[in-house]
């Protein structure tokens, strides 16, 4: 099923709900275009004016940031008006009023939480999914408020006429501040506790919609064949490398990406799987030892010897020096900074003058500490400084951190404060994946740890089992993931725990913890370790 609309409920709760109900939700979610959001089963409570609360809930409710939002109420079965009183499967109910007060109840909460001012207009409706208003004597004013099977067919322009000409609530200038504070009202983060799992799903599916579009703003540069991106982290560099190897490999042109993780290579490659393009991606030590034709084992065993990728650099320097390897059309290299100066000369060696060649780069994650020597392309860099793989939250926090602006893009979620916590990183690790496993639903595999040291020098030690969690050293499934931050470093997942942070440790400093802070989408916490 092809869905554009954003979608925000919780799946036992819409498998519980009626026929109808489940029906008109799926409908709108086939039909709505991107700009919707739809909700099911808004529960608030309501303060009336009399000083009594109330709690209500909305069956469905759409906002569209353009338009405003529509309070509706959803019926199904049998359906009369009699005398202008309504019956459902021969029961007294009136839907009408029922709606009207659902409507007026949350735009009194919504100009309570934002101060008094509410600035999207606001209708309401009735839906009658499986009935049509010809076969029920209504009351004009209702038949106008109401959508019914024939509607249902295109719903969308009759949504946008409703907030348009039946407006109950005037409308005042919006903004993009204003949307992003109606989406995180009306965002389950009051519910965190009990249940996290969807909160970190609504966050997730908010960033995606509002990440960059990449074949959009790499035609702004179009002209250029040789361009520097130095952006900050979730500024959304390897997204634009992926499009512009994409973009050469569909002009049949030869095409290498380039990165220094193998991890981060792994991920990059996938997006070409369904592609047959002339696209190579590789990390650059992988590519020099399959270059140089080394034994895989012989690599492998000493994969964590720095001299080894000392010996690749320099090894393959000379060998492409030598003429072996045709240059490529196009060169992208994503995470630049950890590129050294043996490692630039030999991805010279692979371009013409005539060949497309783009780096992106932060010098902020420059965590190797290495001089950044970056190929001079005769015009200054372009720099991203807008965030928009991470919450506001996160983002806040990782401003502290970085030497350049750094801002969130309209629309991510505002999501939960960076959260630290001190004392014995083991016990703190076990409580808090019990909690955010076992008691919020979190998904294992959502959930990355990400530690300075290879995981048998951290607090997991020998004994990687957590209330019944498993800890894994690298990807496994049902397993929570133990990464350095090195290693990491270009990827991200939904909740992120820094391990044994110390004052102490050198790797843990300002560019460690930008990093590692920079790897989690919608929810970081630190596990502090005493000195």
């Amino acid at each position: 099923m092809d869905i554009k609309a954003h979608l925000h409920y919780d799946e036992t709760v819409l498998q519980k709900a009626t026929d109808s109900e489940r029906a008109f939700f799926e409908t709108l979610a086939r039909k709505l275009d991107e700009n919707w959001f739809v909700f099911h089963s808004v529960r608030f409570m309501d303060e009336e004016k009399k000083g009594k609360r109330q709690e209500r809930e909305i069956d469905v409710l759409l906002f569209n940031p353009i338009y405003g939002l529509v309070v509706v109420e959803v019926k199904g079965g049998k359906i009369e008006c009699r005398e202008g009183k309504y019956f459902v499967d021969e029961r007294p109910c009136n839907p009408f009023a029922q709606v009207l007060n659902n409507m007026f109840g949350l735009l009194r909460v919504m100009k309570q939480k934002l101060n008094g001012g509410f600035p999207f207009r606001m209708a309401y409706a009735v839906a009658f999914p499986f009935s049509h208003a010809k076969d029920i004597d209504m009351p004009l004013r209702d038949k106008d408020a109401l959508m019914d099977a024939t509607t249902m067919k295109n719903p969308q322009p009759w949504l946008v006429k409703r907030i348009r000409e039946k407006s109950s609530v005037p409308a005042a200038q919006a903004s993009a501040r204003s949307t992003d504070d109606v989406l995180r009202i009306l965002a389950p983060t009051s519910t965190a506790e009990d249940d996290l799992s969807s909160v970190i799903d609504f966050d997730s599916a908010q960033i995606e919609r509002h990440s960059i579009d990449p074949a959009q703003f790499l035609s702004l540069f179009s002209a250029f064949r040789r361009l520097a991106v130095r952006g900050c982290a979730g500024s959304g560099k390897t997204l634009l490398a992926i499009e512009k190897a994409r973009q050469e490999g569909r002009l049949g042109r030869r095409t290498l990406v380039l990165c220094y993780n193998t991890l981060l290579a792994g991920v990059i490659a996938r997006h070409f799987n369904n592609e047959k393009l002339p696209v190579t991606v590789k990390a650059f030590y992988d590519f020099g030892a399959e270059t140089l034709g080394l034994p895989p084992h012989r690599v492998a065993v000493h994969k964590d010897d720095p001299r080894t990728y000392v010996f690749i650099s320099r090894e393959l320097r000379k060998y492409l020096a030598g003429g072996n390897v045709k240059p490529y059309d196009a060169v992208v290299i994503d995470e630049g900074q950890d590129f050294t100066d043996d490692m630039w000369e030999a991805v010279k060696m692979l371009v013409t003058d005539d060949s497309t060649f783009y780096v992106f780069y932060d010098p902020e994650q420059n965590v190797f500490h290495t001089p950044m020597n970056l190929p001079d392309f005769g015009i200054p860099p372009v720099t991203l400084f807008v965030n928009c793989r991470n919450t506001r939250q996160i983002t806040a926090e990782l401003a502290k951190y970085s030497a350049y602006p750094m801002v969130s893009m309209s629309g991510m979620p505002e999501g939960r404060p960076v959260t630290m916590i001190d004392g014995d990183c083991r016990a703190n690790l076990e409580a808090l994946l019990d909690k955010l496993v076992n008691k919020q639903r979190v998904r294992p595999e959502s959930i990355a740890i990400l530690g300075a040291h290879g995981i048998g020098n951290t607090s997991i030690g020998k004994d990687r089992t957590f209330a019944g969690v498993k800890v894994a050293d690298g990807a496994a499934p049902k397993c929570v993931a133990y990464y350095t931050y090195m290693k990491f470093k270009g990827c991200d997942n939904r909740i992120v725990i820094l391990l044994d942070v110390r004052e102490d440790d050198s790797r843990w400093d300002a560019t460690g913890l930008y990093t590692a802070l920079s790897r989690a989408t919608s929810q970081a916490f630190i596990l502090k370790k005493d000195a």
